[in-house]
């Protein structure tokens, strides 16, 4: 059985079968984030970089994601050149954060080093 070393990618659990996975970094972290805002920046930036879109020139909007009535993350979507959505997921119990192309595939995951703190930011 082949396992990645450091900086090698693997599939993304879960995928469908006979489908191309999405290819993951292993071991990918952030730099040390502490507020909201801090994470919010920080998606904005990745998100940019990737695609090659100049910061400040497109929009950034989020979401409160529950399940059961809890918080369980928050949603973020950049909105790009020709209507084209870039997006994010900050899954709180896990603290990680789950980066999507626009046809919706898994890119990056990164895992961050402290919780944010958000309430009174996210609200």
């Amino acid at each position: 059985m082949f396992l990645p070393g450091p900086g090698e990618f693997s599939p993304a659990p879960g995928g469908p079968q006979g489908e191309i996975a999405s290819m993951t970094p292993i071991d990918a972290c952030a730099p040390e984030i502490r507020s909201f805002e801090d994470l919010r920046n920080y998606i904005y930036e990745t998100i940019c970089q990737h695609f090659h879109l100049q910061p400040g020139a497109f929009s950034l909007t989020q979401r409160i994601l529950t399940r059961g009535g809890n918080v369980c993350g928050v949603f973020f979507c950049v909105h790009g050149p020709r209507s084209v959505k870039f997006s994010a997921i900050w899954e709180i119990q896990r603290n990680q954060v789950l980066f999507y192309d626009p046809a919706g595939v898994r890119f990056l995951r990164i895992h961050l080093s402290t919780r944010p703190q958000w309430e009174r930011a996210a609200a």
